[in-house]
């Protein structure tokens, strides 16, 4: 496994993939070569910003050295260069890449921006091409599919609008007070899941004549405690009704949208993670920390990334991609990324852990550490 941890300069709230690689130059092979885009929150000035990561292949080179500070120097194979950076206006609430042609970012100021990716002699540069004011309050979410762009507020209204049209064509559920905090194109039939701060998980059909949600389920069922927000959603990328959700008190939570109405495997990972590097030893999240980002990882669908407020980075597997399964607790093992932090037995960063993107064998994630951490051929 190769790992690189670059400093960003600033808190990074989201980090999307460019879905195909780039030109290649050198000795650097394509399928070792990645673009990802960062965006920031909580800054005098926010910007997104363009990355290349490029893997070593030519032997006689010589391998940078990082110093984690957690877990002394590791030899790494990756090299991060940064591209670009653009201004951008509030912070960076989600961004998404419909085509490897576009990038759309919306941010708290209520805006929808949009970028053309224009391919230039070795890497790209991102040109805006629209602005859209689509709400007077924060924007929390964004999802694709074209021509349709999908985006949630933190008012509970979900907007549907077009690349190159000027107005919003619809908006749904204009009456619910929840912050919509996740959005997920189901199937390419125009269906949608998103989840709230209330603890429900919705699924919607842009088609329909009406505002109402399709389908309601909630994790009220479960709960002796307050804390029932979902902050994140993901679908499993062979089996569309399996949905995976992560909520305010670190719950990882799966839900089957076939049946029930409450998730079907709730575990709250400070008690329930169980170690694969440990001979099956246990290990803790600590209490009630958010999930604040969930991803399957589509190229090995047995493999689940969460990312913690507490900083921890985990990869929950399942033998056979099984995920619905009555004794998934039992067949889950838990593998923590992040090195030790110093003076603990906790494996997790400092800092929260906000995003993460998966393209491929590579994982990324962002970090209230200013930090960019990428993870390439995990075993």
């Amino acid at each position: 496994m190769s790992f690189a941890k670059h400093f960003s300069s600033y808190k990074i709230s989201s980090v999307k993939v460019c879905p195909l690689p780039q030109r290649v130059t050198g000795q650097i092979r394509q399928e070792s070569e990645l673009t990802i885009c960062t965006g920031s929150w909580d800054e005098p000035q926010n910007r997104i910003s363009l990355w290349s990561v490029q893997r070593y292949t030519d032997d006689s080179e010589s391998l940078p050295t990082i110093d984690y500070r957690t877990a002394g120097s590791v030899n790494s194979e990756l090299n991060v260069e940064p591209i670009q950076h653009v201004n951008h206006c509030g912070d960076v609430s989600a961004m998404e890449w419909p085509t490897p042609d576009f990038l759309i970012t919306v941010c708290s100021a209520g805006r929808v921006h949009v970028f053309k990716y224009e391919r230039e002699e070795e890497w790209g540069q991102l040109q805006p091409v629209e602005d859209k004011q689509l709400s007077n309050r924060s924007l929390s979410a964004v999802c694709s599919s074209l021509p349709d762009v999908i985006v949630a507020s933190d008012s509970g209204e979900i907007f549907v609008t077009r690349l190159g049209h000027d107005e919003r064509n619809r908006n749904f559920d204009k009456l619910d007070t929840c912050s919509i905090n996740g959005l997920h194109v189901i199937d390419q039939r125009l269906e949608l899941v998103s989840v709230n701060c209330g603890g429900q998980l919705k699924v919607w059909d842009m088609r329909a004549a009406g505002e109402g949600a399709m389908q309601t389920m909630s994790l009220a069922a479960a709960a002796a405690s307050c804390r029932l927000g979902l902050l994140c959603v993901d679908r499993h990328p062979q089996q569309q009704h399996a949905i995976a959700t992560g909520s305010t008190d670190g719950r990882l939570c799966l839900w089957d949208l076939r049946m029930g109405v409450s998730p079907i495997i709730s575990l709250l990972a400070g008690n329930n993670a169980v170690s694969a590097q440990d001979g099956g030893k246990r290990i803790k999240d600590p209490e009630y920390s958010p999930l604040w980002s969930v991803r399957f990882d589509s190229s090995h669908p047995d493999r689940l990334y969460t990312a913690s407020e507490s900083g921890c980075l985990w990869r929950w597997h399942v033998a056979n991609s099984d995920w619905l399964s009555v004794d998934v607790q039992r067949r889950m093992n838990v593998t923590p990324l992040l090195p030790l932090s110093p003076n603990t037995n906790q494996t997790h960063s400092l800092t929260p852990i906000n995003c993460i993107d998966i393209m491929e064998d590579f994982v990324v994630c962002g970090s209230d550490d200013e930090s960019l951490y990428i993870f390439h051929s995990i075993i």
